[in-house]
C-alpha cells in the first residue's frame, strides 16, 4: 500500500471538483431537441415536431435549420402566420441562403402573398446555378399563372413573361 502525499490529494479532489463543475455547466444547446422535431418531421407527427423545434429554439433562438423545419411543419399543419414568423426569422439570420429563400418563397405563396412570392423566386432566378435558376423560374411562372388564370389569353402573356427571364 502506497500513502498519498495531502498536496496530491487535494490535487486530485480539486481536479474532480473542476470537472464536476465543468460537466454541470455544459450549455444546452437544444440540439436533442432539434433531432427529436426532424425525427417527429420525418414520420409526420407534426404537432410533436413542432413542440419539439420550438423547445430547442428556447435554448437556441438563431438554429436557422430548427426555424425552417419548423415553418414547413406549421405549413403542412395549416398554421400559416406562425408558419410565416418562423420563416421571416430564418430569413433574417440567414439572409440569402438559397434554402431558406425557397422555403420563404413557399410560405409566402400558401398565405397568397404573391407579391412576396415573386420577389423572393426572382432572387432564386438570378443564381448562377442551373438547378437553383430553374426553381425560381419555375416559382415565378407558378405565380404568374395564379395571379393571371389559366385562360388561353393569360397563358400567352404567362409565355411571353417567361421569354423576358
Amino acid at each position: 500500500m502506497t500513502s498519498s502525499s495531502p498536496s496530491s490529494v487535494l490535487k486530485c479532489l480539486a481536479a474532480l471538483a473542476l470537472a464536476a463543475v465543468v460537466a454541470g455547466c455544459e450549455k444546452d444547446d437544444g440540439s436533442a431537441d432539434f433531432a427529436a422535431g426532424r425525427a417527429a418531421f420525418e414520420s409526420r407527427d407534426l404537432k410533436r415536431a413542432v413542440k419539439s423545434l420550438a423547445a430547442g429554439l428556447e435554448r437556441n433562438p438563431g438554429n436557422v435549420d430548427a426555424l425552417v423545419l419548423q415553418a414547413q411543419a406549421l405549413v403542412a399543419l395549416g398554421e400559416l402566420p406562425d408558419a410565416a414568423a418562423a420563416i421571416d426569422r430564418a430569413v433574417e439570420l440567414a439572409g440569402s441562403d438559397r434554402d431558406v429563400v425557397e422555403v420563404a418563397a413557399q410560405v409566402a405563396f400558401y398565405r397568397k402573398d404573391y407579391a412576396r412570392t415573386a420577389a423572393l423566386f426572382r432572387q432564386l432566378a438570378d443564381s448562377a446555378e442551373p438547378e437553383v435558376r430553374s426553381r425560381g423560374l419555375t416559382g415565378l411562372a407558378i405565380v404568374d399563372i395564379m395571379q393571371l388564370g389559366t385562360s388561353g389569353s393569360d397563358m400567352e402573356e404567362v409565355r411571353a413573361r417567361a421569354r423576358t427571364r
